[in-house]
C-alpha cells in the first residue's frame, strides 16, 4: 500500500523505491528548513545546507562501512560488496559519523539550539512523512479490514499508519504552533515522534530486540522522553518571534509578548 513498488525501474538501471523515498523525504525536509530558517530570522540557506552535508556524509559513512568492516569482502568483490546494500552496522555508523559532522559545525552557527529544534523536527516529520507515502512497510499480521492482503497473509500497513500521523503532526505544528525564542514546535514535534512512532512500532515487524525494546523504539522513547522535558519548559505564551525587513534588505527579528 504505497505509490511505488519495492523496485522502480528507470531504462537499463533498477532502483530500489526506498532510494527514491529517502531522495524525496530529505529534499522535502531541506526545502522546509530553509524556510523556516528564513522565517525565523536566520539565514535559511546555511541552515539547509548544514543539515544536508550531515545527511551526505552519513549516508557515505554508511555505503563505505564493508571497507572498514569487511575489507578482504571488499577487496575480492567490490561492486557487489558496495553496491549490494547496507551490511549490519552500517546504519549505525553512517548515523554516528552524520551526527559528529553536525555536532562539530553547528558549533560555528549562531542559531539558538531551541529554534534549530523549531525548524528541524517538523521539517523531518513531513519528510518521514513523504517516505512513507512511496515506499511500502508491512508490519504483524492483522484481521483488521484495512489490512493489506500479501501471498501468506494479511498484514499491517505500518507505512500508511506514519504517512498519516507524520503528515498531520507536521502539519499542525507549521501552521498552528508559531516560532517562539524558548520554542514549542521542537518539543511538541519531538513528544509527536516518540510516542506516536512508538505506538506504531507495537505492529511493526521487530525481529531484534535490546532489553525488551528495539533499537528504534528506544530512540522513539528517547525522542518522546526529550520533548516532554522540553515541552515543560517551553513558553507556550510567551514571545513570537516576528520578521522585518531592514534597509540593507537583511532580515532580522523582533519579539513581542502574544497577547
Amino acid at each position: 500500500m504505497a505509490l511505488l513498488g519495492t523496485y522502480v525501474k528507470l531504462g537499463l538501471w533498477t532502483i530500489s523505491s526506498s532510494w527514491i523515498g529517502m531522495f524525496v523525504g530529505v529534499g522535502l525536509a531541506l526545502w522546509l528548513i530553509k524556510r523556516e530558517a528564513n522565517r525565523a530570522g536566520w539565514d535559511g540557506l546555511k541552515v539547509r545546507d548544514l543539515v544536508f552535508d550531515s545527511v551526505f556524509y552519513g549516508i557515505l559513512a554508511a555505503l563505505l562501512s564493508p571497507l572498514l568492516l569487511m575489507p578482504r569482502e571488499v577487496l575480492d568483490r567490490p561492486f557487489q560488496i558496495l553496491l549490494g546494500g547496507l551490511i549490519p552496522y552500517a546504519s549505525w555508523i553512517g548515523w554516528g559519523t552524520g551526527m559528529g559532522y553536525f555536532l562539530y559545525k553547528f558549533r560555528k552557527h549562531p542559531i539558538p539550539l531551541l529554534t534549530f529544534l523549531d525548524v528541524l523536527v517538523p521539517a523531518v516529520l513531513a519528510g518521514w512523512a513523504a517516505y512513507s507515502i512511496l515506499v511500502a512497510d508491512y508490519g504483524t499480521r492483522t484481521e483488521l479490514f484495512w489490512g493489506v492482503a500479501l501471498a501468506d497473509g494479511t498484514y499491517h500497513p505500518v507505512n500508511v499508519y506514519r504517512a498519516v500521523l507524520f503528515a498531520i503532526s507536521g502539519w499542525f505544528i507549521i501552521q498552528k504552533v508559531p516560532l517562539r525564542l524558548a520554542g514549542t514546535r521542537g518539543a511538541l514535534g519531538l513528544m509527536m515522534l516518540g510516542t506516536g512512532g512508538l505506538l506504531i512500532s507495537l505492529v511493526d515487524y521487530n525481529p531484534i530486540l535490546w532489553l525488551f525494546l528495539t533499537p528504534i523504539q528506544w530512540g522513539l522513547l528517547l525522542c518522546g522522553t526529550m520533548g516532554a522535558i522540553l515541552l515543560t519548559k517551553a513558553d507556550f505564551f510567551g514571545t513570537s518571534l516576528h520578521m522585518k525587513e531592514n534597509t540593507g534588505g537583511v532580515k532580522s527579528v523582533e519579539t513581542y509578548p502574544d497577547h
